[in-house]
């Protein structure tokens, strides 16, 4: 224990204390010695059903190229046109540039692919991993709030997960510090538009998801704000089997080097799948196995406490409106307009079409091509009472 400290907070939340154990992080912590559980109760809202032209497969049809294992969504900012830019996380080991424009956001969608160019930065650093499974990633600031992560910067900080493999798992499964730079090629349409670099491990004091992280469980969900971040935990793949144990929700103050382990049972949160944070109160947080988004309000004076939850579950269609067995979703964002995106992970188990479809379907889901759910937030912040800008909804 010599190489912790402790602080001790009693928070009195809604109905049953809750014991927060905040960590302050030194050279060597590693594991968590306390755990809080909100008690808070979840409200149910809405079923979320996708916008209209939703959702799409992920796939540039000029270009032909396309996703493959898509594993978070992060958006960007827009274009002067308006043209929404994300980026995506891939689990093997791709970063993609994605513009989407859609006319007044009811009509046909436009979708446009381009690869992330890797610098030996990120080589260098990611030399001891046998794979590179890119789990999730944040943008710092987030581009909602109009700095910094904006489409039309030449550079946007931001975190990225890996999730180990293998017998070296403990060791693979990281965070790093990145910097996404976009580059200028002077005529070249062959130079990538961004290229991402290394800037060193984003906890090198310790790694405080030690003795919780798994082969093939890892930091599935990141979201950054102002001075507090949330990372969550994923459970593996359990396929068709769904866990009530719950995972784990991490609170890390920036400032103070601090974190607060949260866990998700009494949530109804079994496996996180993407994480959405743009300010210290609010979090918009993924569960790929109950296939719902979870909007949790937060005591920005003790990180960690949960101060009001709201679920909203979501309608998985396929293109067209077929069903498909086992809908798996990873990554969750929010855009300036207040919408949420999502991305699946194509497994073959979960890609299965329930009734017979037109063979063009048979042909990308056999293929397992992602696709891309937009989800209009209207109806989830007036649910919740706060804007992602920051106002209270009316």
């Amino acid at each position: 224990m010599s190489a912790m400290r402790f602080r001790m907070a009693g928070v009195a939340g809604r109905g049953a204390a809750t014991l927060l154990l905040i960590v302050a992080l030194d050279a060597g912590a590693q594991t968590a010695p306390g755990v809080a559980f909100p008690a808070v109760p979840v409200a149910e809202g809405a079923t979320l059903q996708p916008g209209r032209g939703w959702p799409v497969w992920i796939k540039d049809r000029a270009s032909g190229d396309r996703a493959e294992r898509t594993s978070d969504i992060v958006f960007a900012g827009r274009e002067a046109d308006g043209t929404r830019c994300f980026f995506l996380a891939d689990e093997i080991g791709l970063l993609r540039w994605c513009r989407v424009s859609q006319r007044d956001d009811t009509g046909g969608v436009a979708l446009r692919l381009e690869r992330v160019a890797t610098d030996s930065t990120l080589s260098a650093a990611l030399r001891d991993h046998a794979l590179w499974d890119f789990e999730a990633l944040a943008l710092i600031p987030h581009a909602s709030r109009g700095a910094g992560g904006s489409a039309a910067g030449d550079s946007i900080a931001g975190w990225l997960s890996l999730e180990g493999h293998g017998l070296r798992y403990r060791a693979e499964t990281n965070v790093f510090n990145v910097l996404l730079r976009r580059q200028h090629p002077a005529d070249d349409p062959a130079v990538p538009t961004w290229r991402v670099e290394a800037r060193g491990e984003t906890f090198p004091r310790g790694h405080f998801w030690e003795g919780q992280v798994g082969a093939d469980r890892g930091i599935a969900g990141i979201g950054v704000g102002p001075r507090l971040a949330y990372l969550g935990l994923s459970r593996g793949d359990s396929g068709p089997e769904i866990s009530t144990v719950g995972t784990m929700l991490y609170v890390y103050d920036r400032d103070l080097h601090r974190v607060a382990y949260v866990g998700t049972r009494r949530l109804g949160i079994y496996s996180v799948g993407g994480i959405d944070a743009w300010s210290d109160t609010l979090a918009v947080v993924l569960d790929r196995e109950r296939a719902s988004v979870f909007v949790l309000r937060w005591n920005p004076s003790v990180p960690g406490e949960v101060t009001a939850a709201y679920r909203f579950p979501l309608d998985l269609p396929g293109p067209g409106g077929f069903r498909y067995a086992v809908p798996r979703v990873d990554g969750v964002a929010v855009d300036d307009a207040g919408d949420l995106w999502c991305v699946t992970d194509p497994w073959r188990d979960h890609y299965r079409a329930m009734a017979a479809v037109p063979e063009s379907v048979l042909v990308y889901l056999a293929a397992e091509i992602p696709m891309l759910y937009r989800f209009p937030g209207e109806q989830v912040w007036n649910t919740v009472g706060v804007r992602p800008s920051g106002g209270t909804s009316p």
